[in-house]
């Protein structure tokens, strides 16, 4: 149960990071990621894959530096630092309770690419790595 939620974690976090640093070079729009998360010790997931609507606002909010990877919303008791934006490439941290991430995403226009290095609160390593495309506009 305790690895579910950490994966969880993982994974709302490589949803969610899609929205950091798209004045960069990612259009808004609807992007469909693929992402294979790993625990030490652990049988290997599958794949899963998640849409989500980046809009122009969330576009302005991130450069800046706020709502990285959009885990404050969520509740887990979560936050960010260690903001850094290098050209295309932007790195940051995420602290939860359930444990520590180092997030890095590249972004390419109409998709980008991400990793994800860490520790849950227990010391188990898990990583994650993700890739995305623009699949459309957003509806609403």
């Amino acid at each position: 149960m305790y690895a579910r939620r950490c994966l969880a974690v993982l994974g709302l976090i490589g949803v969610s990071v899609a929205v950091v640093a798209q004045t960069v070079n990612l259009r808004p729009g609807k992007y469909e990621m693929t992402t294979e998360i790993s625990m030490a010790d652990m049988p290997k997931m599958p794949p899963f894959k998640a849409e989500q609507c980046i809009t122009g606002e969330d576009v302005k909010n991130i450069a800046a530096g706020k709502k990285l990877g959009g885990v404050e919303e969520l509740g887990l008791n979560c936050k960010t630092s260690n903001f850094k934006l290098n050209g295309k490439t932007v790195t940051f941290s995420v602290t939860c309770d359930s444990g520590t991430w180092n997030v890095e995403t590249t972004f390419a226009g109409d998709a980008y690419t991400q990793v994800l290095n860490g520790k849950d609160s227990q010391g188990h390593v898990m990583t994650g790595k993700g890739n995305a495309k623009r699949i459309g506009d957003c509806t609403k």
